[in-house]
């Protein structure tokens, strides 16, 4: 997927109800953003939303996170959300790196990377996402 810069990406990001903001301060907290005490279920590289949409939309009584690093994709999983709200559902706009400092441990249930970023090539550090360096905390 080619990405482009969409103009103004940033700005509808900021303004966005679906978009957690400030999310550092949201570990131990994701039950009382939500309102619910319902199992959260993390998808990271979300991409345009379509396969965590679909999720939320089929199991409401699961809360999801998307998370994506690109602004000009999560747009379009804001606007997708603009067509059809679900109130299980959110966003975050943050390198999965930093993921252990947005959800306390075991405050998710299910992790789901259906996009992994590709592991090193000859001469390129390390840029995949690798089970176990984060995950056992988390879940």
């Amino acid at each position: 997927m080619r990405l482009r810069n969409i103009t103004g990406s940033r700005e509808v990001i900021a303004d966005s109800s679906y978009v957690v903001h400030e999310e550092q301060s949201c570990p131990g907290k994701w039950r009382e953003i939500f309102g619910n005490d319902h199992p959260i279920h993390i998808e990271i590289g979300m991409g345009k939303g379509k396969f965590i949409h679909t999720m939320a939309k089929l199991h409401p009584q699961i809360n999801y996170v998307g998370i994506e690093k690109y602004s000009s994709v999560l747009l379009r999983a804001i606007q997708k959300m603009e067509e059809e709200e679900l109130p299980n559902l959110k966003f975050i706009r943050m390198d999965a790196e930093d993921i252990t400092r947005v959800f306390a441990p075991g405050e998710v249930d299910r992790i789901y990377l259906n996009s992994p970023i590709p592991g090193p090539r000859t001469g390129m550090p390390s840029a995949g996402c690798r089970p176990g360096s984060f995950w056992p905390d988390m879940m």
